[in-house]
């Protein structure tokens, strides 16, 4: 058993047998959990040997179950949001792919171009020469291209703003040409860059002959990290004018996006060479970041005020709680999904974003089910559909405040008077009073917990006030208008 230090929180782990257990604190990496360990077995395994072991966990205690108050003010409003979209990079062929895009109100998109897939090997010995051809024929032997291009197409077809970032530059132009295709932090020697700008540009060029239109901008994938082309700050400044004017002089629109790093927490620092010079400045359509790992308030702020200093939005091109999930699927946990929800929250209400991107809309980091070979919203998608579907796009965030620190709030109107409050109780279930809202306007509340989903209607007071019974571990959305 473990009570915590101010006696509130009491958790007992029972198993089946006597095990050694370790608790390990670790607050001395600056977080704020224990971890448990347990020995199953000691000694080898013969082939096919299976041990294991019945683990019951339990918290003893009620929780706080206080009520809360969030007070909403749609005269203030604090940013412009087009909506939510998503990543359609990995395993597009699915049809996760299509059924995501047709439930839900998808406001960006952003796509792959495989870069080494576009071409292989040199087409020629001159970057300024491009050998059509050669592309054409790559185009039409691999199939993991041809769902790029097929990808880039969907896209195109939805005129939304669009996004195209490349993963894997072609071998033969990096350091290491002999590296396999995922490994991180590749690096390609300027004397190569010319033959990196006819790649790129020709691949966007090809797209719109393809497509029937150009992206709107263009990036490489976390070039801070290199997941997997690597750019120091210098390289990610001169690459943005060398690009730009590239794109510029074949006669493409597309721009590009400043940033596209890996995490939130003080990665901002990473744009200040291209911030800091004007040519580069020009070529700029957006700045990003992806929110692994998440970040404080404050990092989340230093971004919103750099796209703020350039006029420009701000877009969360990659949504995600722990970019490692994929290992476990820990991501189909119920856990997760609150996590996420829990993020959104956060980062609406610090980084104040046009769009967030979810990673992914597609099979990878799956929020589809299958049930009995039948594609059915996830526990995750059905929370990220309050924000999808239930917000007006585009619209406005306005102020909420929240009295308690276990719910989270934030609030949008449109043009139209059409508006939505979302609230998520990371606690017990507790009761939520809502203040601010149109007085006995006819308003419906969405709930979904682990239960599943329910609609409640309902008025407000002559106030303006409405209060819930939320469940514990849950999301709402009150809309009306």
């Amino acid at each position: 058993s473990h009570t915590d230090s101010a006696g509130d929180t009491h958790v007992r782990i029972e198993t089946d047998r006597e095990l050694p257990f370790t608790v390990q604190d670790t607050r001395v990496w600056g977080s704020a959990d224990y971890n448990s360990f347990a020995k199953i077995h000691a000694g080898d395994l013969a082939a096919g040997e299976v041990v294991a072991v019945e683990v019951a966990l339990r918290v003893l205690n009620e929780g706080d179950r206080s009520p809360a108050t969030v007070e909403v003010d749609f005269g203030e409003e604090l940013f412009a949001i087009d909506g939510f979209g998503g990543n359609y990079c990995f395993q597009t062929h699915s049809p996760v792919t299509d059924f995501t895009l047709e439930r839900l109100n998808v406001r960006w998109i952003r796509t792959e171009a495989s870069l080494d897939l576009w071409e292989p090997i040199n087409d020629n010995d001159d970057p300024g020469e491009t050998s059509w051809g050669a592309f054409r024929e790559n185009l039409a032997n691999d199939v993991e291209l041809e769902r790029d291009f097929e990808m880039a197409r969907k896209a195109a077809e939805r005129a939304l703003p669009w996004i195209i970032s490349a993963w894997h530059p072609p071998g033969w132009m990096c350091a290491d040409p002999a590296q396999d295709r995922w490994a991180h932090a590749r690096e390609i020697p300027r004397e190569n860059w010319p033959e990196l700008i006819e790649n790129v540009t020709s691949y966007l060029l090809a797209v719109r002959e393809y497509a029937g239109r150009e992206p709107d901008m263009f990036s490489f994938n976390e070039p801070d990290y290199g997941v997997m082309l690597h750019l120091t700050p210098e390289d990610h400044r001169d690459l943005t004018i060398a690009l730009g004017r590239a794109f510029e002089a074949a006669g493409l629109s597309t721009k590009l996006l400043l940033g596209d790093v890996t995490n939130a927490r003080g990665t901002h620092t990473y744009c200040q060479p291209t911030v800091e010079d004007p040519q580069a400045r020009q070529y700029l359509a957006g700045v990003g970041f992806h929110s692994w790992g998440g970040a404080s308030a404050d990092e989340y702020r230093a971004w919103r005020e750099l796209a703020e200093s350039l006029e420009l939005p701000l877009l969360v091109t990659e949504f995600g709680v722990d970019a490692a999930a994929w290992r476990t699927r820990a991501y189909d946990t119920y856990y997760y999904a609150m996590q996420e929800v829990g993020m959104m929250q956060d980062i609406l209400t610090h980084a104040r974003p046009r769009s967030t991107m979810q990673w992914e809309l597609t099979a990878d980091y799956s929020i589809v089910d299958e049930v009995a070979g039948q594609l059915v919203p996830g526990t995750r998608m059905r929370m990220l559909a309050h924000y999808y579907n239930l917000a007006p796009t585009p619209s406005r965030g306005v102020s909420a405040a929240s009295s308690h620190e276990a719910v989270r709030a934030t609030a949008f109107v449109d043009e139209n008077g059409a508006w939505s409050v979302h609230l998520t109780n990371h606690g017990a279930g507790r009761e939520v009073t809502i203040g601010g809202l149109p007085p006995g306007q006819s308003v419906l509340a969405r709930i979904d917990d682990s239960e599943g989903t329910r609609d409640i209607e309902d008025r407000p007071s002559p106030e303006g006030r409405l209060t819930l019974a939320l469940p514990a571990q849950c999301i709402c959305t009150v809309r009306g208008g």
